[in-house]
């Protein structure tokens, strides 16, 4: 879990840096959750640090809801304000 101040900069870091071999081998560092979405992005206060509780509450939302203002991925992301890109 990390704490970015854009989705760019964030999408740029994940997919077009090393760490993108690390997300194709995903399954060699990660056990997968059964049930519910493997990453969730949402936005937070300034300051706010969240937790592993907040994240998995964000992936089972994702999971059960479909992209929302409060869980979504890249592909049908939402702004700070909840409006969608």
């Amino acid at each position: 879990m990390s704490v970015w101040q854009s989705l760019d900069h964030l999408f740029e870091f994940a997919y077009k840096t090393v760490h993108a071999k690390l997300i194709r081998d995903r399954q060699k560092w990660f056990e997968p959750v059964e049930g519910i979405a493997n990453m969730a992005l949402w936005w937070i206060a300034e300051g706010h640090q969240p937790t592993v509780e907040e994240a998995l509450a964000r992936m089972r939302r994702l999971t059960e809801s479909g992209p929302t203002p409060e869980a979504f991925v890249f592909s049908l992301p939402f702004d700070a304000g909840g409006r969608p890109f």
